[in-house]
């Protein structure tokens, strides 16, 4: 995905439910990641994992939903954004992020959740780990991209930006530590952790992706 393209996208939208509601509207695949399953499946090192019930969180074009879904899957969808879900309503059961607490418990074999962390700010993915990290069976696995500063590049470039601005490009990004710190916080912790894929200087962002257990 190009982000330096994603950031002269211009956005008019209130605010974040609607901007991805109108994303989702207009197919935009630059905003929506429009990476397809096996790519998804590979960065994440999932590959060779076989689940019986799945949760994906932050659906984009709903390719890894239909994976999963075609291989015999149970698949749960979770979004912010109704417009999102409607791609794989009949397909998967659907729950938008404002009903985290209709979650299942020690549920999901496998959670899903790719190029979406760093789109969400610090409270709202705090409240996310903890009913995510909770709905994992004990031996499941939470495959998920997380973003990391580059410094000072990070700094120099987000200093004084909003949230709407950080989210709009994915520029939500923490240290390592704060990322472990809050999972433990919730019950979680990193099992795997692949090598930096995908670095972008002029962000000052650097993706790595996580196999995460509840503990």
């Amino acid at each position: 995905m190009d982000q330096d393209n994603l950031e002269k996208k211009e956005y008019n939208s209130q605010d974040i439910i609607s901007m991805w509601d109108d994303f989702h509207s207009v197919n935009d695949k630059a905003h929506l990641s429009g990476n397809t399953a096996a790519h998804v499946l590979k960065h994440l090192n999932i590959e060779e994992i076989r689940p019986a019930k799945v949760l994906v969180v932050g659906i984009g074009m709903g390719y890894e939903c239909f994976y999963y879904v075609s291989v015999g899957a149970e698949v749960w969808a979770l979004d912010i954004s109704n417009r999102a879900l409607d791609r794989v309503k009949g397909s998967c059961k659907i729950l938008n992020t404002r009903e985290y607490e209709k979650l299942p418990k020690n549920y999901f074999d496998l959670i899903v959740e790719f190029n979406v962390i760093n789109h969400i700010g610090d409270e709202d993915f705090k409240e996310q780990l903890k009913w995510v990290v909770g709905g994992l069976k004990k031996d499941g696995v939470f495959a998920a991209m997380v973003v990391k500063p580059i410094e000072p590049e990070y700094n120099e470039r987000w200093g004084q930006s909003t949230e709407m601005e950080k989210c709009v490009v994915g520029a939500h990004a923490r240290k390592h530590e704060v990322f472990v710190k809050w999972l433990e916080e919730f019950g979680g912790k990193i099992v795997w952790q692949g090598e930096c894929f995908y670095e972008v200087k002029s962000l000052g962002l650097e993706n790595y992706c996580v196999h995460i257990k509840r503990v």
